[in-house]
């Protein structure tokens, strides 16, 4: 009887940790400034996975120039858990995690955090005003893994929508 509750406890905090663990380093990362401007040139299908509760994702090994807290140029290669419905990564620039001391530990940032976060605002205004370092956001949100589209995509996807709902009325 204890093996099966302990059991159940284990398998609820390994499900609780699986989906909520790295959105609670990025929110901590993006909260304390830790966050660099990745101009993203090309990404690549590694593999799939599915996580406890039998969601697939995709995992992308994503290439680009990323920006420091200098504004200096690296390039940098990282993986990131992508929605299973992502066929195509297009080019353009997303806000990551960074800090120079876990240079490794690199997520896409959410763009609702971005814009949520007053503290960034400051950040986010030197990329934007520094002419060596050309700016083309993508829109990127969750829906089980990160979508990544341009905005052109993502207003087409709206609007497809809004027609749709004005159908069934």
């Amino acid at each position: 009887m204890v093996f099966i509750i302990v059991s159940v406890f284990l398998a609820l905090l390994f499900r609780y940790l699986e989906e909520y663990w790295d959105k609670r380093i990025i929110t901590k990362m993006a909260q304390n400034g830790k966050i660099a401007l990745m101009n993203i040139k090309n990404g690549k299908r590694l593999m799939a996975m599915r996580d406890t509760s039998f969601k697939s994702y995709w995992i992308y090994e994503l290439e680009g120039t990323m920006y420091d807290a200098e504004h200096k140029a690296i390039e940098k290669t990282f993986q990131e858990k992508m929605n299973r419905e992502i066929n195509e990564i297009p080019s353009g620039s997303v806000y990551v995690t960074y800090d120079e001391l876990k240079p490794a530990q690199i997520f896409i940032i959410p763009n609702i955090l971005i814009g949520g976060l007053p503290n960034l605002q400051n950040i986010v205004q030197g990329y934007e005003k520094d002419s060596k370092i050309s700016v083309k956001y993508l829109d990127a949100h969750y829906n089980k893994g990160m979508v990544l589209k341009t905005f052109r995509e993502t207003m087409e996807d709206y609007k497809k929508e809004q027609s749709k709902n004005k159908a069934e009325k």
